[in-house]
């Protein structure tokens, strides 16, 4: 991780910035100044702290495994290992350095996806975040925008297999062409066989290169097996765990097919930002997302023609994102419970500042009546004999005194 922190100690929960598919903590660091939602929240006297998921130029080091020796070991994970392990361990991480016992999170694309990994299968790291906010989290896809990067991700299994054929076990394997030629589309996938998903994922785009001089020194990818689990989802139009093939998912899941996340298990107050106009997740698919979640809301960019990378490279993505963000996280507005269980954001108008939360008429009816019967008990007690403890001998008074 990186982190920043110009002004410690600080009484702001501590925030980490989570990076999307393919990229690295540099996306958050490359922003215009003016836009840079990092620099911002520093700004504000949060620590700020950058999350690399494994794979990329950061993290190209194992305790076991050498990336480019043993390529089949080391890049044996998906998005689910990233969410349980190394996501689950930056924070802790982070709350004994800062001595917090929660922080807030904020994810892009994938970013967001760990969250809902972590979430929903490690359930205790749901008292850990304190406020989450996730721009087009990836995974659940019941409707594909690019019907062409479906087509070619159709029989994910078969392309898996294709690829570790070939010793291709990475976006943009280092042996593919060495370490000092360009990273072009025709080489995501380490050969022209398969750039037409390279091209149809705009992996330029994906991964933040803006100049063709970009190396694998500079740059790196991640696994290939993130993107075929990403792929497994579009497929089957569910938000699934890996799956194994029938066999094998008998053995590690007990049943045929993979099950799907739990997600009405995080109960952390989340925040999805969507767009209309993504071009790589729905907005149904994001609102039937948080309507699975306990605590989760949505918000809708208002911009027109709003795209996916433009969450982090937009012209205007303080005006159109972060300051909704910044604003949730300097003023939170709590959360009350409810009659029927659910919660909702209490605010207090101006003209009713101490505005009591709506209640249901059926309970409303109930509490009177029960208030009505107290009262007859004690007038009928009151007006009968009593024992020689002073207990009321009616039926109505030993309900009373029941």
């Amino acid at each position: 991780m990186i982190r920043l922190a110009a002004e410690l100690p600080t009484k702001k929960c501590p925030v980490l910035l989570v990076h999307g598919m393919f990229q690295s903590s540099d996306r958050f660091l490359n922003q215009d100044k003016s836009q840079s939602l990092a620099y911002t929240l520093e700004n504000l006297g949060y620590d700020v702290w950058l999350f690399n998921a494994r794979g990329n130029k950061y993290c190209q080091t194992h305790v076991a495994y050498a990336p480019h020796i043993q390529k089949a070991e080391f890049n044996n994970y998906s998005y689910e290992e990233i969410g349980c392990f190394d996501l689950a361990a930056a924070v802790d991480y982070i709350l004994i350095m800062t001595t917090f016992k929660k922080i807030h999170y904020i994810g892009h694309s994938l970013g967001g996806t760990f969250f809902l990994v972590l979430n929903s299968l490690v359930t205790e790291y749901n008292d850990k975040f304190d406020r989450a906010f996730l721009m087009a989290p990836l995974g659940y896809h019941t409707t594909t925008t690019n019907t062409n990067l479906q087509k070619e991700l159709d029989d994910p299994t078969s392309l898996h297999e294709a690829l570790i054929k070939v010793d291709t076990f990475e976006i943009f394997p280092y042996d593919a062409y060495g370490p000092i030629q360009d990273m072009v589309p025709d080489n995501c996938l380490g050969g022209k066989a398969w750039d037409n998903i390279c091209n149809e994922l705009q992996i330029q785009k994906i991964m933040g290169i803006k100049s063709s001089n970009n190396t694998v020194a500079e740059t790196r990818g991640g696994s290939i097996k993130l993107l075929i689990h990403w792929a497994q989802n579009i497929k089957n139009k569910k938000f699934r765990r890996w799956d194994f093939g029938e066999s094998k998912n008998v053995e590690e899941y007990d049943g045929k097919n993979p099950p799907e996340y739990p997600l009405n298990a995080i109960t952390v107050r989340t925040k999805i930002i969507y767009s209309p106009t993504d071009d790589m997740v729905k907005d149904t698919d994001i609102r039937a997302l948080a309507k699975q979640m306990k605590n989760a809301t949505t918000r809708k960019v208002k911009r027109a023609n709003f795209k996916h990378d433009d969450f982090i490279d937009g012209e205007y993505v303080m005006e159109d994102v972060y300051t909704g963000i910044i604003t949730d996280l300097e003023y939170p507005k709590p959360l009350i419970t409810r009659v029927d269980g659910t919660k909702k954001n209490q605010t207090k108008s101006a003209s009713n500042p101490t505005s009591l939360p709506d209640i249901p008429w059926s309970a409303l009816l109930s509490l009177v009546g029960i208030l009505l019967f107290i009262l007859i008990s004690i007038i009928s007690c009151c007006c009968k004999k009593k024992d020689s403890n002073g207990v009321c001998t009616t039926d109505a008074g030993q309900r009373a005194n029941v």
